[in-house]
């Protein structure tokens, strides 16, 4: 069986398509998100709580279906100031697609 890879590009629900209508995103300890649509909402609300944000890839692990990615997130507070996070987000992939999206982070300090 070949290796899963890991392309993933943050465009809000633009970056969507190759999505299973049936995964199940959660983001940090928030309630996991069912459908696309509750997740294009979460993703706005995220959107909107931020001036900009980007990622560093650190790390990348696969094995069958998953696919775990070590990050550092790069966050833009609405107040300008900057901060970096790490983080830690798990992919389950089903034919071919992100059947499973779940983010392990503390994301408090972007917020205090």
């Amino acid at each position: 069986m070949p290796k899963p890879s890991l392309r993933v590009r943050c465009e809000g629900h633009r970056g969507l398509g190759r999505a299973d209508d049936r995964r199940r995103p959660q983001l940090g300890n928030a309630d996991v998100v069912e459908g696309k649509a509750e997740f294009v909402e979460a993703l706005q609300v995220f959107f909107g709580s931020v001036a900009g944000f980007r990622h560093t890839v650190t790390n990348v692990w696969s094995d069958l279906d998953a696919v775990i990615a070590e990050l550092k997130g790069h966050y833009i507070r609405l107040d300008g100031t900057e901060l970096t996070l790490p983080c830690c987000n798990l992919f389950r992939l089903r034919d071919g697609a992100v059947a499973d999206y779940r983010v392990y982070m503390d994301i408090t300090p972007v917020y205090a």
